[in-house]
């Protein structure tokens, strides 16, 4: 409750500044027949920061003397009687001020100048209100400010506004609301019908730009702008960081969660910084703390830009972006438009990672082996994202093991291998196999007494598998095709969906290249950001463009002699570009014909372009020598992702395309007998 009252004195500590000299003012308080043991004033304003005054009690009530210091300010009444502490909010007013409490009716009053009258009319509507909602729990003296309450009260506000349309108490009552009401077109109407006195006001303003919040904040919407000083004085603007994904974080020095929050703020920020990606935190602090915000930014290492209007709840950026709680983020796209609100912990960097691809994300797996005995040897961990193709191991320590590493997808396939030579088989050891799919983050992974039995944690791409794997021993009248299809639809954002496509198109065949393009496009933005996501839709481009009758794509790569070679060097010509690789045994069944094929026509116009999709040099050019292979021969060592195969659609080799002189493919795929007819007919 008390954290509630405060921020609504927050709410009103930004009211216009006093016009004449302070006032005196003494609040004097019963409640009636009941003992009051404790009583204290509570009020805040941002030029004077916070006081606390205790009352004199005499003869059971008490009596608070102090001085005003603004037109309009609110004062909370904490009295202890009855063995609970109660609270009361009113307006300080120059001269006495009668606060009194009914213990039949649970109510408090207050007697003083105009604002306080027009304060005791409004609580009439009010109090009257909660008599007639029916619920269980209107005895609790937090009632008054439960969610049920806070949502419905701005019908009482309605009716007092109606009656009461040049009082300040409306304003203020309508502005409490706004803080953390939901109903902004009640609350914009509502505003449109005091007085213009009242909306040009200062609280009035502030409560216009409130309102732009309520109506605004939404995903999808583009974030409002702001230019606000950082610990230096320098004016930080949100638009200067246009085209980056930006995360407008707003925090406090007081607010515990906020500061529990920052460790994960850091992780994410270590991670993502050189990749467009960037931090702005606002702090909601007031102006008596600013050295304690400068001392908390260097404690906790939070070295991205800092900004604050040293204006607690009532800074400009806090009413444009309806804040009413801290921890409070937005992360907004390059464009600067809202896509995630309110992302604690993990969730921050797994909707990262959606938005941010190609950045290589920590993996930690645990896993456990279900044995009655102890199970000694290693563990090795072999999986898909590993460009160096080797195997990391780790050694059975209560049969628990434990790996750590990076991944560049939104999963990987991971191969987990046992040994154990404690076990005997045919061979004089046992050894196990299991396959999973493991994400950022920490996977458990709980290994029955046969290894290949196993249950994932913290990894939703297994359970799809797993979902999969199930609707296929299910569905044995379904075609692989039509399985793979109904789950793709069904699960467009999950990177299962993405392997199924990825195999059907490179391995199954199953699709035509129209099918797998248009399931290529309903997967979600996210896995669309990934690299291999899309190579995959490039790919997917390079089978429609790569066809008979129509222009060859170009292309350029470096040859074994460093050079730089192009198609369009062959303008005017006939040219053969053919893929292929050292280690593809078809190709280099195939590379004698292409070799007699080059001999017999080379006089004739013919030339060759070898595209090899090797990765390692030293191999694609033992090759070359050894098969002797006379022509001009290129690459850039990425195996299939060699953007000239992407182009070309290529997903498996060899695979050839006979390129005339004006630039247009004339035939694919000629192999053997296929190639010297072709050619022959060319070169009659």
């Amino acid at each position: 409750m008390l954290k509630h009252i405060f921020f609504t004195l927050a709410t009103l500590g930004s009211l216009q500044a006093l016009a004449q000299a302070t006032q005196p003012f003494t609040v004097k308080f019963s409640a009636g027949n009941t003992p009051v043991t404790k009583v204290e004033l509570a009020r805040y304003t941002l030029k004077n920061g916070a006081r606390r005054d205790s009352g004199v009690i005499t003869n059971g009530q008490a009596v608070i003397h102090g001085t005003v210091y603004a037109d309009r300010q609110k004062g909370q009444l904490l009295a202890t009687f009855s063995g609970r502490q109660h609270s009361y909010l009113f307006y300080l007013e120059p001269g006495i001020i009668n606060v009194s409490y009914d213990a039949a009716s649970n109510h408090f009053h207050v007697v003083g100048g105009k604002l306080n009258k027009d304060l005791e009319a409004y609580n009439t509507l009010f109090y009257h209100f909660l008599d007639t909602l029916q619920a269980p729990n209107k005895t609790d003296a937090n009632y008054q400010f439960s969610p049920l309450v806070l949502e419905n009260k701005i019908h009482v506000i309605a009716q007092f506004v109606k009656t009461h349309p040049a009082s300040a108490v409306a304003l203020d009552e309508l502005n409490e609301y706004a803080v953390r009401g939901k109903d902004a077109a009640t609350t914009e109407q509502l505003f449109k019908q005091l007085a213009p006195a009242l909306r040009t006001s200062a609280t009035g303003t502030e409560l216009a730009t409130r309102i732009k919040g309520m109506n605004t904040l939404k995903t999808g919407d583009v974030a409002p702008g702001f230019s606000i000083p950082d610990p230096d004085g320098k004016n930080i603007s949100l638009a200067a960081f246009k085209g980056k994904y930006v995360l407008v974080d707003f925090w406090a020095t007081w607010c515990a969660p906020c500061i529990a929050e920052i460790p994960n703020m850091v992780k994410a920020y270590d991670a993502y910084k050189d990749h467009n990606f960037e931090i702005i935190s606002i702090s909601l602090d007031r102006p008596d703390s600013k050295d304690l915000w400068i001392k908390k930014i260097a404690e906790y290492k939070m070295t991205w830009p800092q900004v604050s209007e040293l204006k607690w709840w009532n800074g400009p950026s806090a009413l444009r972006y309806h804040i009413n709680s801290v921890p409070a983020n937005f992360l907004l796209d390059p464009s600067g438009k809202i896509i995630a609100m309110n992302l604690r912990g993990e969730d921050l960097q797994k909707k990262l990672r959606t938005v941010i691809p190609g950045v290589e994300q920590a993996f930690t797996i645990d896993g456990k082996i279900a044995s009655d005995t102890a199970v000694t040897g290693k563990v090795y961990l072999a999986y898909e994202d590993n460009d160096d193709g080797q195997r990391d191991s780790a050694v059975l320590v209560n049969n628990t093991y434990h790996f750590a590493g990076t991944m560049k997808d939104g999963a990987i396939q991971a191969a987990i291998t046992l040994e154990d030579r404690s076990l005997p088989n045919s061979k004089g050891r046992f050894k196990g196999f299991s396959q999973c799919y493991v994400m950022p983050g920490h996977t458990t992974i709980a290994h029955g007494p046969r290894f290949s039995d196993l249950h994932l944690q913290g990894s939703p791409v297994q359970q799809d598998a797993d979902t999969f794997a199930a609707q296929r021993r299910m569905q044995q009248g379904v075609s692989e095709k039509e399985r793979t299809v109904a789950f793709i639809k069904a699960h467009p954002a999950s990177w299962y969906s993405f392997v199924l496509l990825e195999q059907t198109v490179i391995r199954t065949y199953d699709l035509t290249t129209e099918q797998a393009d248009s399931l290529c496009d309903i997967l979600s933005p996210g896995l669309k950001q990934y690299t291999r996501v899309k190579t995959l839709k490039a790919l997917l481009e390079g089978r429609k463009v790569a066809k008979v009758g129509n222009m060859a794509p170009a292309f350029s790569q470096h040859s074994l002699d460093n050079k730089v070679v192009k198609l369009s060097d062959y303008k005017g010509r006939y040219v053969l570009v053919d893929f292929w690789a050292s280690w593809c045994h078809p190709c280099r069944a195939e590379n004698p014909n292409v070799t007699a094929a080059y001999h017999k026509y080379k006089d004739k116009g013919l030339n060759i372009l070898s595209i090899s999709l090797d990765a390692s040099r030293d191999r694609w050019l033992e090759a070359v020598k050894h098969d002797k292979l006379e022509w001009t021969q290129v690459s850039n060592l990425q195996g299939f992702n060699d953007e000239v195969a992407v182009k070309y659609g290529i997903h498996a080799i060899p695979r050839n395309f006979l390129v005339g002189p004006d630039g247009r493919i004339v035939a694919m795929d000629l192999r053997g007998d296929d190639l010297d007819k072709r050619l022959g007919e060319i070169f009659r």
